[in-house]
């Protein structure tokens, strides 16, 4: 859902948290003691670039990743000394998979109080363009996910797509200070 914080009803927040975090939180407690039975393992979960960067109108969705991303990097030196290798699978926007799209549609169920609607208006403009940038696929998601799935080193995170490589770029290698002035040069449409 595409929609400002302030209408986002909390069903909708709290059906997100239900999937992109509990569900991980459950199927991981289910996992691990079978692991530990069979001497190790290796548990991949899959984040997304919004884990990495903030986005405007999606703040839950931004909020579930970041919830993953900590969750998985803690767990990880958890279950380390268990022989259990964690990984984090972190895509960008993939094609053919419809999330714009979708998430706009679902954001009519959000009632955005008119202050709002001229930054809604130029923040949903800004996800239309298209993406100078080079999307993943899903195969190459699912690629991701079986090079993880062997990968025999202490690699955490496993980058998918030119757009979470430049976002992992900005949030990771600039400082504050240029990072805050590309977010906002990038994010935060012109007020009027």
């Amino acid at each position: 859902m595409f929609s400002v914080f302030e209408a986002t009803p909390m069903e909708a927040a709290r059906a997100l948290f239900e999937t992109n975090v509990f569900g991980v939180l459950q199927v991981t407690q289910a996992v691990l003691p079978h692991f530990r039975c069979n001497g190790g393992g290796r548990l991949i979960n899959v984040s997304s670039g919004a884990g990495i960067v903030s986005e405007p109108l999606m703040s839950i969705y931004g909020a579930t990743k970041y919830a993953v991303e900590g969750f998985t990097e803690s767990l990880a030196y958890e279950c380390a000394s268990q022989n259990i290798s964690v990984k984090l699978i972190e895509p960008g926007l993939v094609q053919g998979t419809n999330f714009i799209q979708k998430a706009f549609e679902n954001s009519k169920a959000a009632r955005v109080p008119p202050s709002y609607q001229s930054f809604v208006d130029q923040a949903q403009a800004m996800y239309k363009k298209p993406s100078p940038l080079q999307r993943a696929t899903e195969s190459n998601v699912a690629e991701a996910i079986v090079a993880a799935a062997i990968d025999t080193s202490d690699q955490l995170r496993h980058l998918v797509g030119s757009d979470a490589e430049m976002l992992a770029h900005m949030r990771w290698e600039t400082s504050e200070v240029q990072y805050r002035a590309w977010a906002r040069s990038k994010y935060a449409p012109n007020p009027n």
